[in-house]
C-alpha cells in the first residue's frame, strides 16, 4: 500500500505496531554520488501482517502526492522509540538510525541487522539481501538495479513511480522478515549471538552518532603535511631518475 497522506500513515503505524518484528527498507540509499539526505522512500512491514506500506518521500511524481520527511518522521515515533515500539530489523540499521536521528528521533536498538549478521556468519560470503534470499530461501529477489538500470543510463530510484518502487521494497521487506529467524538461529548455533547482541548491534548506534557528529580537521596541519610530502616525493623522483640515468 502506497501511503501518501498523514491519515493513511497513522493507520499504517497503528497496524504495524500490532505485530513484530518491524522490517524497514530504505529505497534509493545505495545510489552512486553519496548518501542522499532523504531516501526516495521508506517501506515498512511487520511479521504476520498481510501487507507492506511504502511511504514515498523524494519521488519525481507525475501526478499524485507524497509526504515530506519532516511530516512522516513525526508519525513514525511510536514505531521506533515509543514505549510500545516493536523490535525492528533492517538491512543496514546504522543508516536507518542516522536518518531517524537527523529528524530528532533516537531509535531504540534494532534486534537484527542483515548485513552484520551475514558478515559474522560468513565474512567471505554474500551479505546482500538478494543473494541471501537466493541462498537461504531459494527465492529469486530483484535488485534495485533491475528496475533502475545500470551504468551511465541508470536512473535514480526517485524517477520510478511510487507504486513500482513500493512493490520492489515490499519484496525486500518480505525477504528480510523471512531471513531474520534463519540468521538468528545460525548466529546462536555458531556461538555468535553474544557478540552480535552485546557488541555489534550497540556499535551501530555509536557509529551513527560519530558519523553525525563528524570530526575536527586541522587544515593548517594538513597543508604543512602536504608540502612535506611534496618535498619527499621530489626527492624520491630525483633518486629514481639518477638510478635510471635519464628522466622519463
Amino acid at each position: 500500500e502506497v501511503v501518501r497522506d498523514l491519515a493513511s500513515l497513522r493507520a499504517a503505524v497503528g497496524a504495524l505496531a500490532q505485530a513484530e518484528p518491524l522490517a524497514v527498507v530504505l529505497v534509493g540509499d545505495d545510489e552512486p554520488g553519496g548518501m542522499p539526505a532523504v531516501p526516495a522512500g521508506i517501506a515498512l512491514a511487520s511479521g504476520g501482517a498481510e501487507r507492506a506500506y511504502y511511504v514515498p518521500l523524494a519521488h519525481d511524481l507525475l501526478g499524485g502526492t507524497q509526504l515530506a520527511w519532516s511530516e512522516a518522521s513525526a508519525e513514525l515515533f511510536a514505531l521506533f522509540a515509543g514505549p510500545t515500539a516493536p523490535p525492528w530489523i533492517a538491512v543496514d540499521t546504522k543508516r536507518v538510525q542516522s536518518l531517524l536521528a537527523e529528524a530528532g528521533l533516537e531509535a531504540k536498538l534494532p534486534v537484527l541487522d542483515l548485513k552484520l549478521a551475514a558478515f559474522l556468519i560468513d565474512p567471505a560470503g554474500a551479505n546482500a539481501a538478494p543473494a541471501l534470499a537466493q541462498q537461504l530461501l531459494g527465492r529469486e529477489q530483484r535488485s534495485l538495479e533491475d528496475l533502475t538500470g545500470r551504468g551511465v543510463k541508470a536512473k535514480a530510484a526517485g524517477a520510478l513511480s511510487a507504486e513500482e518502487a513500493g512493490a520492489w521494497a515490499a519484496e525486500q521487506a518480505s525477504a528480510l522478515l523471512a531471513l531474520a529467524p534463519l540468521l538468528a538461529k545460525r548466529l546462536a548455533a555458531d556461538g555468535l549471538d553474544p557478540l552480535f547482541r552485546n557488541i555489534e548491534l550497540p556499535l551501530t548506534a555509536v557509529l551513527s552518532a560519530m558519523e553525525r557528529s563528524g570530526v575536527r580537521i586541522d587544515a593548517a596541519k594538513l597543508t604543512a603535511l602536504s608540502h612535506e610530502y611534496e618535498r619527499e616525493l621530489a626527492r624520491v623522483e630525483s633518486k629514481i631518475y639518477a638510478l635510471a640515468g635519464e628522466r622519463f
